[in-house]
């Protein structure tokens, strides 16, 4: 054997292992991403009913929102027309109650100023 058939050799052995090392390395390639589609597959499985839910609560709270919305418009309203309603009241009852609590007031004194005379 010569030296160009002994590099030969050399070459072709050197070349085998290479490509035996290459074939484990794509093998543990794709070992990994096989795992690494079983993890995808798992959370894709998981997170799609999650998000579902997340979406529902989201809707129910909304609608929440907008009754406590309507309700509190509503109580805004009614409180406007109680005050409004309270100052009228207000106005009507007590100019009149002071004027029968006066009138009250001096019939009174009136009455204990007679008495003292007689």
């Amino acid at each position: 054997m010569t030296a160009g058939d002994l590099a030969a050799v050399l070459v072709a052995i050197v070349c085998l292992v290479a490509v035996v090392v290459l074939l484990v390395a794509a093998q543990a390639l794709v070992s990994a991403l096989r795992s690494l589609q079983r993890a995808l597959d798992q959370l894709h499985d998981e997170t799609i009913p999650a998000v579902q839910d997340l979406r529902r609560t989201a809707a129910a709270t909304t609608a929440g929102l907008a009754r406590a919305d309507q309700i509190l418009a509503h109580a805004e309203g009614l409180t406007t027309s109680l005050d409004a309603t309270s100052r009228f009241a207000h106005r009507v009852v007590s100019s009149p109650a002071i004027k029968v609590m006066a009138a009250a007031s001096g019939t009174r004194r009136a009455a204990h100023r007679l008495r003292r005379r007689d």
